[in-house]
């Protein structure tokens, strides 16, 4: 009798071995624009991830200026840029790709300027990230929502969008905006002012679908403080800097792996101590 328990309880362990085994490698997919591929931050969050030697394979669909609501409207041609000539009932590449394979994360990136303006928020983020989040789920994944970092910016300013812009990004011209007209954010008197708005919606939007958030924003006001001669910003002023790029990606690493990022040995172009200090700055922010 003691030798049957013993034998069943073996098969439990080996069945349950076999079960975690069979799990394989963990699977993410970055969807976003330049925002995200620039300087290669996801192949930096990859590197990063493989030093450590974890399970985890990065990859991404990412391109030039698109929206999330573009990649919901957009097919890929030659060279793996977007087109949006899609065909009557036709997934887009995005969309095929999230339901054709199986995710275990999906992180959601859309610019800053669509956070901020309520009928571009309405209509076209928070409504494809809704569509997006539940294609995500369908599968089993999980949604990481992208906190957008504010930009070097001359203050006052006020960002708009035509109408016709927005309908287009979600290629539904029936919607109750008119095409020629222009709508538009508040009026945004300083940095703090702005960031402000754009970190309330993005909690906003990741509470509504019940999303984890990636505080990139967070991090790089952090960083802004704490070491202001690191340059976060190209000098475009709109997309990461390389340090900009490094800060993100260790910023995911943690998100992703649960992991502290300030021991990674892995330092990209940057000298030792600038990215010493980006990853304690990833680390701080909770």
């Amino acid at each position: 009798m003691k030798t049957t328990i013993v034998n069943f309880v073996f098969l439990l362990l080996l069945l349950f071995c076999n079960l975690c085994g069979a799990k394989g490698r963990v699977k993410v997919l970055f969807v976003g624009n330049s925002l995200t591929y620039y300087h290669d931050m996801p192949k930096t969050v990859q590197k990063m991830i493989d030093e450590q030697h974890m399970e985890i394979s990065v990859q991404q669909m990412a391109f030039p200026g698109s929206s999330l609501a573009a990649h919901l409207s957009q097919t890929t041609v030659k060279g793996n840029q977007p087109s949006t000539a899609l065909k009557k009932g036709e997934l887009s590449a995005t969309s095929k790709k999230i339901l054709n394979e199986k995710w275990d994360y999906v992180i959601l990136q859309e610019g800053t300027i669509g956070y901020v303006i309520p009928e571009t928020r309405k209509y076209a983020v928070e409504t494809a990230v809704a569509k997006l989040d539940s294609m995500i789920k369908l599968s089993g994944g999980k949604t990481i929502l992208y906190q957008a970092f504010v930009q070097g910016t001359k203050y006052p300013v006020r960002y708009c969008h035509q109408g016709l812009v927005i309908k287009a990004q979600v290629a539904d011209f029936s919607l109750p905006l008119d095409t020629r007209k222009q709508y538009c954010s508040d009026s945004f008197l300083s940095h703090g002012y702005e960031f402000n708005a754009v970190k309330v919606a993005c909690n906003e939007i990741a509470t509504e679908i019940n999303a984890q958030l990636a505080r990139v924003g967070d991090a790089f006001e952090l960083a802004n403080k704490e070491f202001p001669e690191i340059g976060l910003c190209d000098g475009d002023e709109i997309h990461p800097s390389k340090e900009g790029a490094y800060l993100i990606a260790c910023v995911f690493y943690k998100t992703i792996t649960g992991k502290s990022p300030v021991t990674l040995k892995y330092n990209g172009a940057l000298k030792n101590n600038t990215a010493a200090k980006l990853r304690k700055i990833a680390d701080a922010v909770k």
